[in-house]
């Protein structure tokens, strides 16, 4: 089994960012959040992020937890949407 699959698993399914409990995931010690861009944060394919994505950021690192892109979007689209929303890829 590579790496990747052996150790960058998701630890928690969610049909949707908004269900995201960053109260618990702070009391399980969680610092940092790996965050898909296509459907997640975004439609697939977007390329700037829109009022949702803005504020599902801002809610997580409001709390304490600092937001990291973590996508397979094709070229420099994940990184320029990153660097508009103002956090890493």
């Amino acid at each position: 089994m590579g790496l990747l699959k052996k150790y960058l698993k998701p630890d928690i399914y969610l049909d949707n960012i908004t269900f995201l409990d960053t109260t618990k995931l702070k009391e399980k010690g969680i610092k940092i959040l790996l965050v898909d861009l296509d459907n997640t944060l975004s439609a697939h394919g977007s390329i700037n992020p829109d009022e949702f994505a803005i504020k599902q950021i801002e809610r997580v690192e409001k709390s304490g937890i600092k937001c990291i892109i973590f996508s397979n979007a094709m070229g420099n689209r994940a990184k320029e949407f990153s660097e508009i929303i103002g956090i890493d890829c």
